[in-house]
Formats: C-alpha cells, structure tokens, sequence
C-alpha cells in the first residue's frame, strides 16, 4: 500500500525508475529496499578500504573499496529520493569505481609493464563521460557503458584464472564470474 504517491521528496525526476512501488513503507525513502540494499554497499566499501588501509595494501585498493562506498551512498540516495541530481551520484560514482577497478586489473603487480599514461586517459574519460552524462542523462548509454567496463573486468578476471595455481583463486574467480552474470541478467529485467 503506498503510504504517499509522492513522499517526502517531491515528484520523481529521475529518468529511470526501478522495479519498486514509489513510498510503499515509508514518505522518506521511495524505493524502500533498494535503499537498504545500497546502504550494504556502502559499509562493505567503507569496510574493505580501511582493511586495506589497516593492512598496508597499495592506495590504489584503498581508493577501489572507497569508491564502491561511494557508489553506496548515491545508490542509497537516487533510490531514496528518485532524484535526477542523485541518480548521478549513482550512476557517475558506478563509472568512476570501474575505471579503478579496470586500473587495479591492468596495472596489477605481477605485469612487467607500467603504463604511466594509463590514469591521464582514465582520468580524461572521467571528465567527459560525467560532463555529458550530466547534461543529458542517457540511461541506455550509461548501462551499455557501465556493462562494457564490467565485460572487459570479467574477461580480464578470467585470463587471471587461468594463471593461477591457487585452488582457492580460482574457485573465487568462478563464483565472481558465476555472480557478475547472474547479476547482470537480474538488473536487466
């Protein structure tokens, strides 16, 4: 039952709105559940960075696990409010936190080597893709892009298997494999 077809927040102005009814549990939160969801996501980033922080890993897994909770935190925002101007801190952060993690993958320790042009580029990208994904709001080109990032992370992640001698790392990158596409299939329909 919808407690306020419009809640706390006003008019939805987003250009996509998800599966759940509107304020259905509560005038503050539009999409009730996938802003819990999202909050899970925001710890997790915060946990997993200050871990990698408490075990001295490279900054750049500390800015990885950050940017994931950032990623929670528009997440939890967008699907709370159904704002346009937080769904960009939903979707923006989405295709910031691909890029490090694609950098984290490309300049791996194990490769010989460096690409010191690798994080202008990154960083370039960056600037372009929010300054027009600010003014026009393309949700299709946003999951296309988004989707790109994550195929060439996957395909990336299983060359790596097929590197290792760990049983451990390689019954890990078949579970990450496994859920990607069973993720990717849930959050299509």
């Amino acid at each position: 039952m919808t407690v306020n077809s419009t809640g706390y927040w006003g008019e939805v102005t987003a250009t996509i709105d998800w599966c759940e009814h509107n304020y259905t549990l509560t005038k503050y939160l539009a999409e009730f559940w996938n802003s819990v969801s999202s909050l899970v996501i925001l710890v997790l980033g915060l946990a997993g960075a200050l871990l990698a922080r408490r075990r001295h890993l490279e900054h750049r897994y500390i800015w990885l696990n950050f940017a994931v909770a950032v990623v929670g935190f528009g997440s939890f925002m967008f699907h709370g409010t159904m704002r346009f101007g937080w769904q960009l801190w939903d979707e923006i952060p989405m295709i910031y936190a691909a890029l490090v993690w694609l950098f984290v993958w490309l300049e791996a320790p194990w490769l010989t080597m460096r690409r010191s042009w690798l994080v202008a580029i990154m960083a370039s990208y960056a600037v372009l893709w929010t300054t027009l994904h600010a003014v026009y709001g393309f949700v299709v080109a946003f999951q296309a892009n988004f989707g790109i990032m994550q195929a060439l992370g996957m395909l990336y992640t299983m060359y790596a298997m097929t590197q290792t001698r760990s049983p451990i790392v390689y019954w890990l990158g078949h579970m990450y494999v496994w859920s990607f596409f069973v993720g990717i299939f849930l959050w299509s329909i």
